[in-house]
């Protein structure tokens, strides 16, 4: 019983959090290149 309702709970995610969680995945695998590029630079300046 109480799997059902969590699975009816999944299943009624409302379309703009599904926006806003698509928002947030892109912004967050931006800032994730970004530290990376970073750090590539911060190690390449380091290693000479």
């Amino acid at each position: 019983m109480l799997k059902h309702l969590d699975f009816q709970l999944v299943e009624e995610i409302p379309q703009k959090e599904v926006e806003d969680n698509k928002k947030l995945q892109k912004t967050t695998i931006e800032q994730l290149k970004k530290i990376e590029q970073e750090l590539a630079f911060i190690l390449s300046k380091k290693s000479t």
